[in-house]
């Protein structure tokens, strides 16, 4: 499982090397900030089950989107980890001309533990995934295939998830 987790972060730092090298405009215009601002505030002024269940839900799809990524032997999972990797390094690019380090990390950081279960979701996907392709096409039995360990690590990752959630909603839009 340990180079599926490597194949993992490297997926998803090829998201954040490809937004590096693509020429995309990330300056933020005033309107901009304000859009934010307004978005912010519109959750702020929801109450928090409600902010909760709406991030919980949305991060649980993307761990979804992962799981059954193992039914395209982990290509949907590769392109959704890149792309979650990329638009993270766009809106750090993007927000870093109108607002401080310490304003970005403040409403980062809680995001970092939601992409340790994203992670592992990935890792599950590329294993499964290969797995689900040697049997489909190379018609062998997988010798070790880890149910037990797969299982596991997907608990761990929704519950990191869920948990990711609650930071976000209580840590960074408090």
């Amino acid at each position: 499982m340990k180079n599926y987790f490597i194949l993992s972060l490297v997926t998803y730092a090829m998201g954040i090397a490809v937004c590096f090298c693509i020429d995309i405009d990330t300056s933020f215009s005033k309107s901009d900030t304000e859009k934010i601002e307004t978005f912010y505030s519109g959750f702020k002024q929801e109450k928090k089950t409600q902010v909760l269940s709406h991030i919980i839900k949305n991060n649980l799809n993307v761990l979804l989107i992962n799981f059954i990524g193992i039914f395209s032997f982990g290509v949907l999972s590769f392109i959704n980890t890149a792309y979650n990797g990329f638009t993270l390094t766009y809106i750090l690019r993007s927000a870093s001309s109108a607002y401080s380090s310490e304003q970005l990390l403040n409403n980062i950081l809680p995001h970092s533990i939601e992409l340790i279960g994203l992670l592992i979701s990935t890792a599950i996907s590329f294993y499964c995934g290969v797995h689900f392709f040697k049997f489909c096409f190379i018609k062998t039995q997988p010798k070790k295939f880890k149910l037990n360990q797969i299982i596991y690590l997907a608990i761990v990752s929704v519950f990191i998830t869920i948990i990711a959630g609650f930071f976000e909603v209580y840590v960074s839009l408090a």
